[in-house]
């Protein structure tokens, strides 16, 4: 029970350290790639933390390590000894519910998210195949009249690779060395698979829809991956790029599959003020103590797991 406790307890911790914390830090604009990491260390460390608490609640009077290493096991004298007594039937019967529904929540949203993309860029990708004209380097040009520049993965062809949609609104709304920067950005985000890291935090938020911290996680991944991108482009053609998002500012496609990023959209005005303001990259003391923090995070759950319970109240070791 206070390894269970103590599970809920980081997860709470984790959760509050993202919500109240890092939502309103400053820094991750200017290292958004650390920011991302540190985000998905946090969203990953509570699921973590929720997990081991269900487990831990399966067999009370053990650590983690033993109870899994029972489980694997299936020590019948142990698991008949823990629901001789009511409370501790009760008390793992709860662990092996929540930790049933959690995993199966997560483990399914994570499933069909990843299929359900797939199969929407596949549809997308062909539509475009038809409709759409080709101008090299995995660029397609579509008549179409909304401001838009967007790309869709295509792992099939191979890890980085998709294509970059440009629309006759873009073409005409940007001259030629935005649309150059704003195509980098683009491939920034098919070289970075930025794709993923948007559709695994969804799918979290989707799966645990009672915790607004999955939520807060999925929201900020999606920003920083803009970002992320936007730094692919050299310091001096910042204000150049710029321009080019407030062009494209609220520009999209309807018919854009789901975890296909683009250029404009409600964030490229936010985006755009960042890039005119000097660039400040982080301190390498800052980013050291971040990457240390990320380590903490990610470590923290594993340490917890080897804690030994000295909860006796319903659970004895196999003495045969």
């Amino acid at each position: 029970m206070n390894i269970a406790l103590g599970f809920l307890l980081l997860a709470g911790a984790f959760m509050l350290a993202g919500q109240f914390g890092l939502k309103s830090a400053e820094w991750p604009r200017r290292a958004p790639r650390l920011g991302i990491a540190l985000w998905q260390a946090l969203s990953g460390a509570t699921v973590v933390s929720l997990l081991l608490a269900c487990v831990a609640l399966t067999l009370p009077g053990m650590s983690v390590v033993e109870t899994l290493g029972e489980i694997i096991r299936v020590c019948v004298v142990e698991l008949s000894h823990q629901y001789s007594s009511v409370a501790g039937a009760v008390v793992s019967s709860v662990g092996i519910v929540l930790l049933s529904i959690l995993f199966g929540r997560v483990a399914r949203a994570l499933w069909s998210r990843q299929k359900e993309a797939q199969r929407a860029r596949t549809r997308h990708l062909i539509a475009l195949a038809k409709v759409a004209r080709p101008t090299g380097d995995n660029v397609f040009h579509l008549d179409h009249d909304a401001a838009a520049v967007y790309c869709v993965a295509d792992p099939r062809r191979g890890p980085a690779t998709g294509a970059v949609v440009v629309t006759r609104g873009a073409r005409e709304a940007l001259t030629h060395e935005q649309l150059r920067l704003v195509l980098r950005h683009e491939r920034a985000h098919l070289r970075s698979r930025h794709d993923r890291l948007v559709l695994r935090s969804r799918a979290l938020a989707d799966a645990l829809p009672w915790l607004p911290f999955f939520r807060t996680v999925h929201e900020q991944i999606s920003n920083l991956v803009e970002m992320h991108a936007d730094d692919a482009v050299a310091p001096k053609d910042r204000p150049t790029l710029a321009v080019a998002l407030f062009r494209l500012a609220g520009g999209g496609i309807a018919g854009a599959p789901s975890g296909a990023l683009g250029a404009g959209g409600a964030g490229a005005t936010m985006r755009a003020r960042r890039l005119v303001l000097p660039y400040v990259p982080l301190k390498r003391t800052s980013a050291a103590l971040v990457v240390a923090a990320i380590v903490a995070v990610g470590a923290a759950p594993a340490a917890l797991a080897l804690v030994p319970s000295d909860d006796t109240l319903f659970h004895n070791c196999c003495v045969q």
